[in-house]
């Protein structure tokens, strides 16, 4: 009989470990947190109920307000730009997946690195990859251009009977596939650089005791904000 309500106590306590768990952290832009459980993340919205009523009204706020949501399983959506105040307020954890999020551009990384990186090491060599990167994909567009032209002579060529211009467009097309493909591993190897320098710098400044992962870097090709083209994911 004794067992028995031992189990019990033990379930309902179980229980209630779970239910205090289960819930969802809304960090804010300013460090303030609210306890939560979100409903519905909309284009420009998060909708959620309050933690300690669940059952009451459902409120909604600007997603622009919103640095980071933490959900109950563990998981972690980032929402806000990287910026001065939003680092100061924040755990060191969750500044290193600030740091890592798809959504910073490297214009925001190096506007905070250059606020501080009291050495400006880090943002003297972030500098530099982007400048490394950018120019291996301007190439790569000039190139991607370049071999488009060739292939339009060379078309132009075969259909008039052109020997010249079919001869011409081969040309151009091999110099612009080289000039391409020449500059993918530069593309590469700025974005592994720039992803390194975001974990040395949190490993510095931050005391993060993360280990260090390895960072896939993949070369995709798919529609940008430009139009069609290559797109790096590290």
């Amino acid at each position: 009989m004794k067992s028995k309500k031992l189990f019990f106590i033990f379930c309902a306590l179980f229980a209630c470990t779970t239910a205090i768990k289960a819930q969802d952290v809304i960090v804010l832009q300013n460090g303030d947190e609210i306890q939560s459980i979100v409903q519905e993340i909309g284009l420009n919205e998060v909708k959620y109920k309050k933690y300690e009523n669940p059952n009451g009204p459902v409120y909604s706020i600007l997603k622009t307000d919103v640095f980071m949501i933490k959900y109950q399983n563990g998981l972690k959506d980032v929402f806000s730009s990287l910026n001065i105040e939003c680092a100061e307020n924040v755990e060191k954890s969750d500044l290193w997946s600030l740091l890592y999020s798809k959504k910073i551009s490297d214009k925001e990384m190096l506007h905070f690195l250059k606020e501080n990186d009291k050495t400006q090491q880090f943002y003297q060599n972030f500098h530099s990859a982007c400048v490394k990167g950018r120019g291996s994909a301007v190439r790569m567009g000039i190139g991607g251009a370049i071999a488009l032209v060739g292939d339009g002579l060379f078309v132009y060529g075969l259909s008039n009977e052109q020997k010249v211009y079919i001869g011409v467009g081969i040309g151009i097309s091999i110099l612009g596939t080289i000039t391409v493909a020449g500059n993918i591993q530069p593309l590469i190897d700025a974005g592994r650089q720039k992803a390194h320098i975001k974990y040395n710098f949190a490993k510095q400044y931050f005391n993060n005791k993360h280990t260090q992962e390895q960072i896939p870097v993949q070369l995709d090709f798919g529609v940008t904000q430009n139009g069609i083209g290559l797109i790096l994911k590290f």
